[in-house]
């Protein structure tokens, strides 16, 4: 359901079995007449460590790829 303000209201069963909590970051993604709803990891640094792992590389050029990471997510940086 989604109310005046535009928000989406999950159903109990869709809750149970996309277990979501108050504050959880979602990435919604519209796909034709459809949604995709992703949740974000909750700390993306780490996400991203483990996606980079092995691949060695700079502070600055770490810190680029977390703000963009942030970004990409939502996030404010």
């Amino acid at each position: 359901m989604v109310d005046d303000r535009h928000r989406i209201s999950l159903r109990a069963e869709v809750r149970r079995s996309f277990p979501v909590r108050k504050g959880d970051r979602l990435l919604v993604i519209p796909a034709g007449d459809e949604l995709i709803i992703r949740r974000l990891p909750e700390r993306p640094e780490e996400r991203l460590s483990e996606l980079l792992r092995g691949i060695e590389f700079n502070r600055d050029a770490r810190r680029r790829a977390e703000r963009w990471l942030m970004r990409e997510a939502g996030g404010s940086s």
